[in-house]
């Protein structure tokens, strides 16, 4: 009875172990999938640094680019200021000839359309240019997103990671302090057998029950 009772706790206890190296193998394949969405989760920030970096570049070309606007906003009031100059000298030289006179409306003529030619330009400029704008800020959100959405999946698994680990201690606890009952048990049962053997007894005397598992007979 006693080697059966051993047999079952070693069995117990290679059941046990095979768990623990199973739950080890379970916790070992996490960390490496863990790893691995790290490493994604570097190289996912690595390109958006680089797109960072693009972003910064293109801001500094339309910050040139609205630095030029500048320059030819300047050019065209400039451009206005001297119509306006010819204007007036126009009207005071209205002695000219005529030929003269609508030379100049002419030349006057010609320098208003190229001037709203130039607007229209400028304008059709600045729409292009908050078009790009608006897709780089679209962009750029878009990958904050991303990141924040990644990081809060990891930040789940590793939750789930820790509860299970904790199951897993307090399932092992439990098992470990069954086995220390068991062996305790054990023991009692031992101790008790070693004090029938040392009493004398009869060889017609009724067999003693053994304080762990009900009557036994003695060997």
């Amino acid at each position: 009875m006693l080697s059966l009772l051993n047999r079952r706790q070693e069995e117990r206890i290679r059941e046990q172990e095979e768990r623990l190296h199973e739950q080890e193998e379970r916790l070992s394949g996490q960390e490496e999938r863990i790893r691995e969405q790290e490493e994604r989760i570097r190289e996912q920030e690595e390109r958006i640094r680089e797109q960072e970096e693009k972003l910064h570049e293109q801001e500094e070309r339309l910050s040139g680019q609205e630095e030029r606007i500048c320059e030819q906003e300047e050019r065209i009031h400039e451009q206005e200021k001297r119509i306006h100059e010819q204007e007036e000298r126009i009207w005071e030289q209205e002695w000219l000839p005529d030929q003269e006179r609508l030379l100049e409306e002419v030349k006057k003529l010609l320098e208003q359309e190229r001037w709203e030619e130039e607007e229209e330009k400028l304008l059709e400029h600045e729409r292009l240019l908050h078009q790009v704008e608006k897709l780089l800020e679209e962009e750029r959100l878009q990958g904050q997103d991303e990141r924040l959405r990644e990081q809060e999946r990891l930040l789940e698994q590793e939750r789930l990671r820790e509860q299970d680990q904790r199951l897993w201690e307090q399932e092992t606890l439990r098992e470990l302090e069954r086995l220390r009952e068991l062996e305790r048990m054990l023991e009692l049962g031992w101790e008790a057998l070693y004090e029938q053997q040392a009493e004398p007894h009869s060889s017609f005397e009724e067999p003693v029950g053994c304080p762990t598992w009900g009557a036994c007979p003695l060997p």
